[in-house]
């Protein structure tokens, strides 16, 4: 999910690690040679978290990553 209320119901651990909180995690990661870049990994639910404003800002979300 890409905003923490939905996250929070889908990802319980969320509430210790908040989106904004992990992507700021992110980018501090060392992420300068291919062996250390970052994968991300995305579950579409249906009518859950499928939408086009939803693809949207999780590309936004991960956009200026290195």
């Amino acid at each position: 999910a890409v905003n923490d209320e939905l996250r929070d119901e889908l990802v319980p651990i969320n509430r210790t690690f908040p989106l904004r909180e992990l992507m700021a995690a992110c980018r501090r990661y060392p992420g300068t040679k291919p062996s250390r870049r970052l994968t991300f990994e995305y579950v579409m639910l249906k009518g859950v978290n499928d939408s086009d404003a939803e693809a949207r800002e999780l590309v936004r979300l991960v956009e200026n990553l290195p």
